[in-house]
């Protein structure tokens, strides 16, 4: 099943990963996703925690954890069961390289604050959201205002 992560740091730089997939460009392909409960971090009380396996890290991310950034939103889209997760306030607890010559894997440990579970297409066209919304269509106009890119989703969550 197909799996692809979207981090955007709190100064709006996006975390480049290596999909070619026509709706997650530039998007992290993951190869493994797991929920954990690792016994927490200094920032959160409460040990809201994934673990995602990647097949390559790029200079991005390496950078993002090593300078501490953290990542207002954070995308998991899963488009065979038309799902998609988004987490909040989250920052790199570690990264762990691995696999072997041939295959390298990196295995990144994301601490959040609070996940929304989403049902439906992420990667919808840019313009169903202001077409729903001039249909007047406030439930069309939520669902595909999640299209529009991260920004705009930030955005139109915080109102």
């Amino acid at each position: 099943m197909d799996l692809y992560l979207k981090m955007v740091t709190n100064r709006d730089v996006m975390v480049k990963g290596g999909s070619k997939d026509a709706g997650h460009v530039d998007w992290m392909e993951v190869l493994t996703f797991d929920w954990v409960d690792d016994g927490g971090g200094v920032t959160f009380s409460r040990h809201n925690a994934i673990r995602v396996t990647v097949p390559e890290t790029s200079a991005d991310i390496a950078i993002a954890a090593t300078n501490g950034a953290d990542f207002p939103t954070v995308i998991l889209d899963v488009p065979a069961r038309r799902e998609w997760f988004l987490f909040r306030e989250a920052y790199i607890r570690d990264i762990r390289f691995g696999g072997d010559d041939r295959h390298r894997t990196n295995t990144i440990s994301l601490y959040f604050k609070s996940v929304e579970a989403h049902h439906g297409a992420y990667a919808q066209a840019a313009g169903a959201a202001a077409a729903a919304a001039a249909a007047g269509g406030a439930a069309q106009a939520a669902k595909a205002a999640t299209s529009v890119g991260l920004a705009k989703l930030r955005k139109f969550l915080t109102k």
